[in-house]
């Protein structure tokens, strides 16, 4: 009897000592475990590559002695888009709209057509909202605007411009989205600028100074396809 109760205590205690857990062990698949994890969430940045095509309200700009109108047409082009923080991006944009400008002294029936694009190229940001399949964003950028005129005899002009706009991002998958969008683009012309230095009753005093004039407002409404890489 002595020995069946001996057998018996000895099973106990061996079951019980192979079911601890050693704690090397427990620590191994711990970090193996955290590991993984990480890998899966990745920590590289996101980009974004969309194509977009729309159409353009190319408006006019006026002058002393006459106005040139730049017709409404179809614009297309594309943007680079990397993330630099949680819904924020940096981005370079192109778009183009090829159009006919016609130019019109004032009080005189006679006009001047041309044959032109508009081109804009910019870098900002977009700051994104909320984290669902729809979401709404906002964007700001700055760059130059191009007026190409195809008329040999006829100068092109270069310009700094800035760009308001917002829309609406729809993710249709983790890889693929849908972008709506409106921006209002301003083309501006420098004036001029300078550098003064004076001495007054409360000391020396300096600083710089510049003047623009909004040369035209445009706007542009556009679809676009979005294609998602990283992570």
């Amino acid at each position: 009897m002595n020995k069946i109760f001996l057998v018996f205590v000895l099973m106990i205690t061996t079951s019980t000592i192979s079911a601890q857990v050693n704690p090397v062990t427990a620590y191994n698949n711990s970090f193996s475990s955290q590991s993984k994890s990480k890998v899966k969430s990745g920590s590289g940045r996101s980009f974004e590559i969309t194509p977009f095509i729309g159409y353009q309200l190319n408006g006019r700009i006026d002058f002393y002695k006459g106005d040139f109108k730049m017709d409404n047409a179809m614009s297309y082009g594309g943007m680079l888009s990397m993330e630099v923080g949680p819904g924020v991006f940096g981005e370079f944009s192109y778009s183009r709209s090829d159009t006919k400008g016609t130019y019109r002294i004032y009080n005189e029936a006679e006009a001047w057509q041309y044959d032109m694009a508009i081109q804009y190229f910019q870098l900002g940001g977009i700051k994104t909202l909320g984290e669902g399949v729809l979401k709404p964003f906002g964007l700001f950028s700055a760059g130059a605007t191009w007026f190409q005129m195809k008329d040999y005899d006829v100068d092109d002009e270069v310009v700094f411009s800035v760009v308001l706009g917002g829309g609406l991002k729809i993710d249709l998958s983790d890889r693929i989205g849908l972008r709506l969008q409106g921006r209002l683009l301003m083309p501006l012309y420098i004036n001029g600028g300078g550098f003064f230095f004076g001495i007054g009753p409360g000391g020396p005093s300096s600083g710089l100074s510049f003047s623009s004039t909004l040369l035209t407002t445009q706007g542009d409404f556009t679809g676009a396809l979005v294609f998602k890489l990283g992570h």
